[in-house]
């Protein structure tokens, strides 16, 4: 498949501001191959195999907004992988569920021009994209459940191991950025930053995350399940090994007609390294490369001063902790209305999240009267675990629609009024934290003044949908999806504190107090199936998952007697191209402060062919 993008710029030069769309495409080329194979070991054991290998290749990349054409810069990725299942019963009691997924991928950037990078906070960026070298990859998830049924109990236990290994030599900011706090100061040639890293970006690490977990689903009585489960989790790169996460949850049915259904449920959830921050560690280690960190350096040759420059050095902290989640949740499926051939549910459910050891950085060599405690390095962040959060979600749900229809997409008659369903959901969530990241490093140097809005904090999200098989072959979708604008914070534009680090804000300002537009898309989707040749198998139509996990509609489970299918069907993001604004900028001494500079997801329309059989 290959589809482009054309990115819009705005930039404000010397010159003049300049808002345009760029007469540059950004074309995709994406090739997937795909085989499925079921084996019936026994009549009742059965194995699965499945491969998938994608080649993607783009280019014009790192363009639009503030950045200028010459920024771009292409990359190649291909990936391949190979997926192992066995299912079956063992015995009266028993059933077991293996899974093996092996992932081998490989990806390579390349700039388009190679040069130093100017930026002037949010007016433009030019120069070179400096993106270069490649990264090779081998992963696993290997998973395998145990279920057992006895009485009233319905026991799971299980294991979950993710693995690989990384070789890499990726290098960026290779030739260094010079970074202006406005437009004044370029036009004066007096950069506030300039950093640059140096040395041998290759490294070469293995990961490994370990699971294990049981879970009882207890029937009290008719109509009330309780579900206790306890999962311990450990990695390798982390001295912590008390990573329990006990969990309950609750599903009662008080009433006979089985049309209400309470849930509840606690527990506590542990996340785990990300394979980019631990790349992070490895390569700016003061090792292997060199980050280097010169503040008021000259123009436009950073070392004319004859001052040896300082390095930054970023390392997991010693006593690190896995960032822990305890989640609260409540809420009730109504039945409305239901017959043989009409359903109606709503569904309610708050959730409370409370997030502790959360990660952040901590600038352990910050100035203090203009002095670093190590003159050997500038800036070393200890990746150190004392962050939190706090969000509160409410979500409200809906679904009109029918139980499963005729065999097949095939009704008897040419129009039947009856097959289609609408769902959908409402969400409300507040949230807040104290960190921006693994590597966000506070500008007072304490989380004291760090509390605001997240990233998460969306007080409006508006999913509905629409899915018609009313006319005979032909299935018509449709998706309406609508949220708040996202929260950005606002910064003063200088390095008031020296740390080359451009994320001081105005005093009493708290993060993310500033917000984007709303968006919204409308998407669609029309397909029509041509039946060749006939078989009995049994074929599961279109479904619909609410957000309790459970399928809340079904316009479709049938047993399909077509062998050969020839289906052709075109679907359209953003049918009427409205515009969704993005790249705000929050930096006061920018030209574009609070105003938009970018669009994305344009309108993009695609003609499918797809053989069944």
């Amino acid at each position: 498949m290959t589809s482009y993008t054309t990115p819009n710029l705005n930039v404000a030069l010397p010159t003049g501001a300049v808002s345009q769309a760029l007469n540059l495409k950004t074309p995709r080329d994406n090739v997937n191959v795909q085989a499925l194979f079921d084996y019936a070991l026994t009549p009742d054991q059965t194995v699965r195999a499945a491969f998938n290998h994608a080649h993607n290749s783009a280019n014009n990349l790192g363009v639009g907004a503030f950045d200028q054409a010459e920024r771009a810069y292409g990359t190649i990725d291909s990936t391949s992988n190979l997926r192992l299942q066995e299912t079956g019963p063992l015995g009266r009691r028993f059933f077991t569920n293996t899974r093996l997924n092996v992932t081998w991928s490989h990806n390579d950037q390349s700039s388009d021009l190679e040069a130093p990078t100017i930026q002037v906070l949010d007016a433009f960026t030019s120069g070179g994209a400096q993106m270069a070298g490649e990264r090779s990859s081998a992963a696993f998830t290997f998973a395998s459940d145990v279920d057992y049924v006895r009485g009233r109990h319905s026991l799971r236990t299980g294991v979950l191991i993710n693995g690989g290994s990384w070789h890499s030599n990726l290098d960026s900011n290779y030739l260094g950025t010079y970074t202006f706090d406005s437009l004044a100061a370029y036009e004066a040639g007096q950069p506030s930053n300039f950093t640059r890293r140096r040395g041998d970006p290759t490294i070469a690490y293995n990961m490994v995350d370990v699971g294990v977990y049981v879970q009882d689903d207890f029937r009290v009585q008719r109509g009330l399940i309780i579900s206790p489960g306890l999962r311990y989790e450990l990695q390798v790169h982390l001295s912590d090994w008390k990573d329990l996460g006990p969990r309950i949850g609750a599903t009662w049915a008080p009433f006979r007609s089985g049309r209400t259904a309470l849930r509840a449920s606690v527990g506590v959830f542990n996340d785990w390294l990300s394979q980019t921050t631990y790349e992070q560690v490895l390569r700016v280690d003061g090792v292997h490369e060199q980050e280097l960190n010169i503040v008021n350096p000259a123009y436009p040759n950073a070392g004319a001063a004859g001052v040896t420059p300082l390095a930054n050095r970023y390392f997991l902290d010693p006593n690190l902790r896995s960032p822990r989640n305890t989640r609260v949740s409540a809420g009730i499926d109504q039945g409305i209305y239901t017959s043989p051939s009409w359903v109606v549910r709503t569904n309610v459910l708050y959730a409370y999240t409370s997030s502790e050891r959360l990660w952040r950085g901590l600038n352990l060599n910050a100035e203090a009267t203009g002095v670093r405690p190590d003159p050997a390095f500038a800036n070393v962040v200890d990746v150190v675990s004392d962050a939190s959060a706090r969000q509160h979600q409410l979500t409200l749900g809906w679904n009109v629609g029918l139980p499963p229809q005729p065999p097949g997409n095939e009704a008897p008659k040419l129009w039947n009024w009856k097959r289609f369903a609408v769902f959908g959901s409402y969400i409300i969530t507040s949230a807040h934290n104290n960190t921006d990241g693994d590597f966000s490093v506070s500008p007072s140097g304490t989380l004291t003044d760090q509390r605001g809005r997240s990233a998460l904090d969306l007080p409006s999200r508006l999913n509905f949908n629409f899915i018609s098989l009313n006319l005979r072959r032909t299935t018509m979708q449709m998706s309406l999806n609508e949220q708040s604008g996202l929260p950005y914070t606002e910064t003063t534009g200088f390095d008031n504190n020296g740390d080359g680090i451009f994320n001081d804000r105005p005093a009493g300002v708290e993060r993310n107090t500033l917000r984007g537009y709303d968006q919204w898309t409308l998407s669609t989707s029309v397909s029509y199936s041509i039946p060749m040749r006939r078989r009995a198998i049994p074929v599961t139509g279109v479904t619909a998952t609410g957000f309790t996990g459970t399928t809340i509609s079904s316009v479709g489970t049938y047993s399909d007697a077509v062998r050969y299918r020839l289906t052709f069907s075109l679907q359209t993001q953003n049918l009427i191209n409205h515009s969704n604004y993005s790249g705000y900028s929050g930096v006061l001494t920018s030209p574009f402060f609070g105003q938009p500079t970018a669009v994305f997801n344009p309108r993009r329309v695609a003609l499918n062919v797809q053989f069944n059989f």
